[in-house]
């Protein structure tokens, strides 16, 4: 999984705080549009790494959470994983130790037992689709011509994913190409890549 001991923070979501990883948590990580990520005032900087580690900040209903993170935070404690590492909450947005992680962004996304990709979000400020109610599109039509059922198909993943936000995103390629297991979540569906 990891090559090697190196220092990174995760998410623990069942406590709703920050945590230093070890190396035996399996993890969860989140590939998104930041958007404009100067609005949420919760970012792992040198003035929040305290608030961050107390239990309970990172609760759904902080609105200085972008709603892509609670999502995400919610879908993996749903699957019953306790472990997430967001780049903009795990990463210090403001120091000298940020630099040592972007250059380990490989072993983090290929150390992910999964990477869940918001590729229907066109910044952090939009939900996951379907974790909430009411945020999933229902787009698929049955007709009954002659006796036969016809069901419309959802897009490919690649249609999706060449329209979107996602794409247009130098980061975003590379936590896809670097993560051995993905998951697309849109607007109508999931799409699992291995």
């Amino acid at each position: 999984r990891r090559n090697g001991p190196f220092n990174f923070t995760l998410i623990d979501v069942v406590e709703r705080k920050t945590v230093a990883a070890t190396s035996a948590e399996r993890y969860v990580a989140l590939s998104y549009v930041w958007g404009d990520g100067n609005k949420f005032k919760a970012r792992l900087d040198t003035g929040t790494v305290a608030q961050l580690m107390q239990a309970g900040y990172l609760s759904k209903d902080n609105e200085d959470i972008p709603l892509v993170i609670r999502d995400a935070m919610d879908m993996v404690q749903a699957v019953g994983l306790r472990f997430l590492w967001v780049d903009s909450i795990c990463i210090t947005q403001d120091d000298a130790e940020s630099q040592e992680q972007i250059y380990s962004m490989d072993r983090i996304y290929a150390g992910a037992l999964i990477t869940i990709i918001a590729l229907s979000a066109a910044h952090a400020d939009e939900a996951l689709p379907g974790v909430r109610l009411g945020t999933r599109q229902y787009t698929s039509f049955v007709e009954t011509i002659h006796d036969k059922q016809l069901i419309t198909a959802f897009p490919h993943v690649w249609e999706v994913f060449d329209s979107s936000a996602y794409a247009t995103r130098g980061w975003t390629f590379q936590e896809q190409i670097l993560s051995n297991r993905r998951l697309y979540v849109t607007e109508h569906q999931l799409y699992w890549d291995c």
